[in-house]
């Protein structure tokens, strides 16, 4: 299962007053017996703490109060529409299969994916940030030219 980025994050350090981030998005990644709720993005090095600080904060707010019912619509909307587009293009649905086999065991028909994200609802979406979202289970993976930056376990 992948959900569609969650816009807080993204609009939190891509504000025209901040400038941090050039692209920012984020995932989320379910498989059989883990999962991950992914942030990539792409950004000056001087800015690698300071978007760090700002991710990482959001996904506390996140994690403490779930989103908006006006965000979590748009993101129910516009993953719907992902799922309708993937429907056109059997190479899409191809891989979307064979990757829910690996990660549920099982799988569904294409069909019924726009509208078993269109069933989806907040509660569920503020039950799993409040169980999943750990700031403290972070893990930074940084590519390409960073200086000062020392690895470490994030607090």
């Amino acid at each position: 299962f992948r959900e569609p980025g969650i816009p807080a994050l993204q609009h939190a350090v891509h504000t025209e007053e901040q400038a941090l981030v050039y692209q920012i998005e984020s995932d989320v990644e379910s498989f059989y017996d883990s999962g991950a709720f992914t942030v990539r993005w792409i950004c000056p090095p001087a800015n690698v703490k300071q978007v760090l600080k700002v991710v990482l904060a959001e996904i506390r707010k996140i994690a403490r109060g779930g989103i908006s019912q006006e965000e979590f619509r748009r993101a129910r909307q516009v993953h719907a529409l992902q799922k309708e587009g993937q429907l056109e293009e059997p190479m899409t649905i191809s891989v979307a299969l064979a990757e829910e086999l690996i990660r549920s065991g099982r799988v569904s028909s294409p069909k019924l994916w726009p509208k078993q994200v269109r069933r989806a609802r907040r509660s569920e979406a503020i039950r799993f940030a409040k169980n999943y979202l750990d700031p403290k289970q972070a893990v930074l993976a940084l590519y390409g030219p960073v200086e000062n930056i020392e690895p470490r376990i994030l607090d």
